[in-house]
């Protein structure tokens, strides 16, 4: 499955009719370019999970920062690095 398969999956796997009314999962595009992921995951048992904030600046075409607060993991990158932005979600939650 490629990453927005499996990042589609974990968020419909915690769907139960009342846990989606209260987060989210949103990819929208920043005006840079790049791109803005926020998946919410109260009541999840990543709430207690440790996240270690991501900054990486390489250029102006390449950076991506990723952290976790609120219940939420909130990341932004450049253009070409969503697929990547997304895996660092999926890798936290795998480990």
């Amino acid at each position: 499955m490629d990453k927005f398969g499996e990042l589609v999956s974990w968020f419909r796997s915690n769907c139960n009719g009342d846990w989606e009314h209260l987060n989210e999962l949103r990819i929208f595009s920043l005006d840079n370019p790049g791109w803005r992921l926020i998946v919410s995951f109260r009541d999840t048992p990543l709430e207690k999970k440790e996240f270690e904030s991501i900054k990486s600046d390489v250029s102006s075409d390449d950076w991506m920062f990723c952290s976790v607060k609120d219940e939420q993991f909130e990341g932004a990158c450049s253009f070409d690095r969503l697929n990547e932005m997304i895996s660092v979600f999926l890798d936290w939650i795998d480990s």
